[in-house]
């Protein structure tokens, strides 16, 4: 997607443990939530100045995989 949106898509096969992705755009959450298990989703949201964007995971005795495409 081109101009002001951008598209995430991800993916997570966490066995064990806990993990949770963050999303943030221009100093604002655009995405908080637990991944753990089998999770197939994607995410579109706005970003005009096509300002830098953090992917935080954060996992507690995890064991598996995870796939972030942007």
């Amino acid at each position: 997607i081109s101009g002001t949106k951008m598209k995430v898509r991800y993916s997570t096969d966490v066995l064990t443990g806990t993990m949770s992705l963050e999303v943030i755009c221009d100093g604002k959450a655009v995405l908080n939530r637990d991944v753990a298990g089998s999770v197939r989703d994607s995410l579109t949201f706005d970003n005009p100045g096509h300002n830098p964007v953090q992917f935080i995971l954060k996992a507690k005795d995890a064991a598996g995989k995870f796939d972030i495409t942007y």
